[in-house]
């Protein structure tokens, strides 16, 4: 990142951090007024939207624990709204006015907001647990604790509320059942602040009671024994925002400049990555180069109709089921849905209020990520498969080009692994490969690209990084992965991984980076296995 960006993006969050307490100040004071005449909705859904763009802005401009307290709020105004009188009990309002009070003490204490962290490998978490049966309680802990969670067991539920006294861990998990017949206790003890520490529940069954009461404790999450592991360490890293969420790429085609821009701002403000055309005849190349997972089309362009454009798109093999939204005044139900048959997944009507915008866009760029990540990812790591990672490769090699930048591509092959599989059986052998595919996506960067190659083969593409950062880096993931203690029955099993790098402009093809590659990664078996060479 250039200077003067960094110059420009740290002016920015210390702007957002001098108005802040005097943004909040207005929030309290618009729902003090708000709650003088709780019959009208209207003041309570303006600050609804208030607080989801704060809730999207905060963690963008260093600001993560506003962003999580003004979800929280967000989240308790739009329950309440939706239950007809809920605004008019003084609970209600007690329960929001707090919530607001806390988001003002969190932007007082804000100070110098927080410096994007470099891309190192996540600390260890501290877990609390309790949990009576012990082979899932063992089961658990070794789960965690192979993924660098620090896990801390509590015999009882007093136990455990006991020790939310002294420090607040990062996660707590909660076996629910004849343990906790004590509701009352449990959500004094487990409801300070799910913002900071979210709550997992398991319990013996899956029965609508015990759900019930994890949903009534403010559960997060719910697993019912055995507790499937991928699935449980999944949520564990979603929900210590371990996994890092790729924001959502909108292409907005609108000849009304200033119109897209407002667009733009609004889905920037909610988290998304935007790009405006105001051409037609520009579309289809920001197509290719911005990959969107949805485009919002204007129906009055200049030079051909909003469908036209449409059926266009849909005649690119690669697009034919990304979403098209588009954008109209027209008011007619007839004509809406005559638009809509010809080739639209939605139509928004103009003026689009900004929460309908986030809302419409969020939801559909987020079915289309999920059915594409069904076509794209590999099953059993959840990595792009191998036709995914070549296409991915070739459009990081074709922007690399036109722009003049560095590309480095990595082939990663794991050590004497049939000898894995033969001795340990495949279910350990799997249990290897989601491990690696998850330490690669924990120690890389959110903008490197990993994908499963095939067998116990994996590739890594490294956008803006020479030959030698490469190596360093794959280097540093080797000598961590090597540590890893892997429980394989009652043997404790360690594993390497080999590695060739290739970089561009060295070699200029997606053919010649994925062929030397290879070559170098072979050279590294040869070598002694368990290292990292670069293809000269």
């Amino acid at each position: 990142m250039s200077t003067d960006v960094e110059d420009k993006l740290r002016a920015l969050r210390e702007q957002y951090a001098r108005h802040l307490p005097d943004k909040i100040a207005t929030f309290r004071a618009k729902w003090q007024a708000a709650c003088e005449r709780p019959d009208d909705p209207a003041p309570f859904r303006h600050l609804l939207h208030e607080l989801h763009t704060l809730a999207g802005s905060g963690a963008s401009f260093g600001f993560p624990r506003v962003s999580r307290l003004a979800r929280l709020a967000e989240q308790s105004l739009q329950r309440h709204l939706e239950t007809p009188g809920a605004l008019s009990l003084p609970a209600s309002q007690a329960e929001i006015a707090a919530l607001l009070e806390r988001l003002a003490a969190a932007a007082q204490a804000t100070g110098a907001p927080a410096e994007p962290a470099p891309a190192e490998g996540p600390p260890s978490r501290h877990i609390h647990l309790h949990v009576t049966d012990a082979e899932e309680r063992q089961r658990l802990i070794r789960q965690l604790e192979l993924y660098g969670h620090e896990v801390r067991h509590f015999e009882s539920l007093a136990a455990l509320a006991a020790a939310a006294q002294e420090a607040t861990p990062a996660l707590r998990i909660v076996e629910l059942g004849e343990t906790s017949a004590d509701p009352d206790r449990l959500r004094q003890a487990f409801r300070q602040d799910p913002a900071e520490c979210p709550l997992i529940a398991i319990a013996a069954d899956a029965d609508l009671s015990l759900r019930l009461q994890a949903v009534r404790l403010g559960a997060a999450a719910f697993f019912a024994r055995p507790v499937d592991p991928d699935r449980f360490i999944d949520t564990v890293d979603k929900l210590l925002h371990l996994q890092a969420q790729d924001p959502y790429r909108i292409l907005i085609v609108d000849d009304d400049h200033p119109a897209a821009e407002l667009y733009a701002g609004t889905l920037k403000q909610a988290g998304m990555l935007t790009r405006v055309v105001t051409r037609p005849e520009a579309v289809l190349e920001q197509m290719r180069e911005f990959n969107p997972e949805l485009v919002l089309v204007d129906l009055n362009l200049p030079g051909c109709h909003g469908t036209e454009l449409a059926a266009v798109i849909r005649q690119c093999e690669a697009h034919v089921s990304t979403p098209l939204v588009f954008l109209s005044a027209e008011r007619d139900i007839a004509y809406q849905l005559e638009t809509i048959r010809q080739g639209g997944d939605d139509l928004l009507i103009k003026p689009i209020a900004a929460a309908h915008l986030i809302s419409a866009v969020q939801g559909r760029a987020a079915r289309y990520r999920l059915l594409r990540s069904f076509m794209v990812r590999d099953s059993l790591t959840g990595l792009y498969n191998h036709a995914s990672t070549k296409e991915l490769l070739q459009r990081e090699l074709a922007r690399a080009r036109r722009t003049g930048s560095l590309l480095s591509f990595v082939m990663l092959d794991i050590d004497h692994f049939k000898q894995v599989n033969d001795r340990h059986g495949h279910a350990v052998g799997d249990a290897v490969l989601r491990l690696l595919a998850r330490t690669l996506r924990q120690r890389l960067r959110a903008t490197d690209i990993v994908g499963r190659h095939g067998g116990e083969e994996f590739a890594v593409i490294l956008p803006e990084c020479t030959a030698e950062n490469a190596r360093r880096v794959i280097d540093a993931v080797r000598e961590r992965f090597a540590r890893l203690a892997i429980p394989a029955g009652e043997e404790t099993l360690y594993v390497h991984f080999s590695a060739g790098i290739a970089a561009y402009p060295e070699w200029d093809t997606d053919y010649q980076l994925s062929e030397q590659a290879d070559r170098a990664l072979y050279a590294a078996k040869a070598a002694g296995r368990n290292r990292v060479e670069i293809s000269r």
